[in-house]
């Protein structure tokens, strides 16, 4: 018996919603037991059709080898038991395979259904429970009787640097739920590449720990690959340390790299948010020039019938972000562009030509990017779009000049002159060429560049009721939509027409000028974090970084073509393992 997938009851994350694990139709639940199992009130129904629990028989059998297919419940009580098909087509109703009196008791606590008959559908397996008294259901899972067809040896490689209060977590549950089953111990290690060289021995418990220099995540990322290439690992595993999983995300991929018979396969984790985690950031993402697009972002994936569309999708992502990003070592022809951190997870996967998939229930919740931008993500998000664009792209030169000049508009427009001066500094170093890079592998010495920006545009707790900011529309008639647009947003008004009014609008990446048409303060806030800044009207400073963007513009078309030769022709150099291997010669 060869476990493929875990039932799960939301005992171990207790902030994710319980929808994701299973879905209340009827009845109640009751409190957990133990971290294990869980109880349903008498005549209650509960469907686990759900992100964490179905079964998609799609993704095995489009990717994988299985002959047979199995399903077990183990727990007590008497309740209905009823399987569910749904036909990956829109619309597609649910219909009935299998429905079954059970009664568990302390002689027969589990059942099993042997589910190998559907192995020729295309669809989604799930099940619904219709209990007769109080149930308690401790475990169940789908698995199968046939071989595994690779030989994996999983290294779980996660770069760290000095985020412990989330590190130290992630190393208690992967050595608890993972590393320490009879199943797994001897095919799965834990790889802590330290670039703070500050977690400890006795902290790191059994995960292996390499201290490094701070070459960011393209740096520390690259130290761990090539550490499973030197002793011999067939699948390593990219995790972020601030991105929580469930651990059966992990188990669910080793599964996957078992049982793939699909070439150059590899597996790119969704990233849900951690304040609503029932929604979709990104379930992985396709490359546009100077951008990307993220596949089912915003989706809501408590509901079946988005379930069944993201399953059903046939989008390929192009790249999958390194929060979560499994592969086979010996696919990778291209090791990772030293960017430091933004845009080294986007190449890796274009360049490397991965067949990549994202599989519901395979997954981390993390921070909601919007409210990370910032001066520091500013610069390092234009500068790795502008590079990957010189790389990888035949982008026009007015597709360059047209998202420079925009990110620098909106950001002066709406009072964050900060982040425009970080833009036009990543714009400065992109042009400096290849050799900027490879003598920036570390940031220090980029940091003093751009010392007067850093400290600018800074979440800090703050109390709404105390600031008592206006709150305005972002949607305006269009005569006011005109003088805004031919006054810049109240730029080229006299200083007298700019009330002195702090204008609440909220911290996202998209920001809306009109709304603060007029007004001299600006707080930008997070309600789900109760955090934000204010940002203040400045004649001075718009005009200053205007005419600092129109400089660098023209500079950027006289160097256009020499730019375009030298990134697309010779970059693939600091992409070699040869490359990294001189970095860390001296560091094994």
């Amino acid at each position: 018996m060869h476990v493929l997938q875990n039932l799960l009851f939301n005992n171990h994350l207790s902030d994710i919603s319980e929808k994701l694990y299973f879905d209340i139709q009827k009845g109640s639940i009751q409190q957990t037991i133990k971290h294990d199992g869980v109880v349903f009130e008498k005549n209650s129904i509960i469907s686990f059709g759900t992100y964490f629990n179905y079964f998609s028989i799609n993704t095995w059998r489009n990717y994988c080898q299985l002959n047979d297919l199995f399903f077990q419940l183990q727990g007590k009580g008497k309740f209905v038991f009823t399987l569910w098909l749904t036909d990956i087509q829109p619309d597609s109703l649910s219909k009935r395979v299998l429905e079954k009196q059970v009664d568990l008791n302390k002689d027969q606590n589990c059942f099993n259904v042997d589910c190998s008959f559907l192995l020729k559908e295309q669809g989604i397996l799930h099940f619904t429970i219709g209990t007769r008294d109080a149930c308690f259901i401790q475990a169940g899972f789908f698995y199968t009787n046939t071989n595994p067809v690779n030989q994996v040896q999983l290294g779980i490689v996660i770069t760290h640097y000095n985020r412990k209060q989330y590190l130290i977590p992630a190393i208690q549950r992967i050595r608890m739920q993972l590393l320490s089953k009879n199943s797994f111990k001897d095919n799965i290690d834990l790889v802590i590449v330290d670039n703070s060289q500050n977690v400890s021995a006795e902290e790191a418990k059994e995960a292996i720990i390499i201290p490094n220099e701070n070459y960011g995540g393209s740096g520390g990322f690259t130290r761990g690959l090539l550490y499973l290439k030197d002793h011999y690992y067939t699948h390593c595993l990219f995790m972020d340390d601030d991105a929580s999983c469930e651990i059966e995300s992990i188990i669910k991929t080793f599964r996957l790299l078992q049982y793939s018979v699909t070439p150059r396969l590899a597996i790119a984790g969704s990233m849900l948010y951690e304040k609503e985690t029932t929604i979709i950031h990104e379930k992985g993402a396709k490359y546009i020039p100077l951008g990307l697009i993220q596949l089912h972002c915003g989706l809501d994936i408590s509901q079946f019938k988005n379930i069944v569309a993201t399953d059903l999708d046939k989008q390929k992502p192009e790249y999958g972000a390194w929060w979560y990003f499994a592969f086979k070592i010996e696919d990778v022809s291209y090791y990772p562009f030293p960017f430091f951190v933004k845009g080294d997870d986007m190449l890796f996967g274009m360049v490397n030509h991965f067949n990549i998939i994202t599989v519901n229930g395979i997954c981390v919740f993390g921070e909601d990017f919007r409210y990370k931008d910032g001066p520091l993500p500013r610069y390092l998000s234009v500068r790795a779009n502008f590079a990957l664009a010189l790389i990888h792209s035949d982008c026009s030169l007015l597709i360059y000049l047209w998202r420079y000049i925009r990110w620098i508009l909106i950001s002066i427009l709406t009072y964050r002159y900060d982040s425009a001066r970080a833009t036009s500094i990543a714009l400065q170093h992109v042009m400096q060429g290849l050799k900027f890079w490879e003598r920036h592998l570390s940031f220090k010495d980029i940091s003093r560049d751009l010392s007067d920006v850093l400290s600018a545009e800074k979440m800090e707790t703050m109390e709404l009721k105390q600031l008592k900011p206006e709150i305005r529309s972002v949607y305006f008639i269009s005569l006011k939509k005109i003088l805004i647009i031919f006054t810049f947003n109240g730029f080229f008004l006299p200083g007298f027409l700019i009330k002195n009014k702090l204008v609440l609008s909220k911290k996202e990446i998209k920001h809306f000028p009109y709304q603060i048409f007029r007004r001299r303060n600006v707080l930008y806030y997070s309600k789900e974090y109760k955090t934000g800044y204010i940002s203040y009207y400045n004649k001075n400073r718009f005009f200053k970084e205007l005419f600092l963007c129109l400089k660098l513009a023209i500079e950027f078309i006289l160097k256009i073509g020499y730019l375009k030769k030298e990134y697309r022709y010779k970059s693939s150099k600091l992409m070699s393992e040869k490359f990294w291997r001189k970095v860390y010669q001296n560091k094994n």
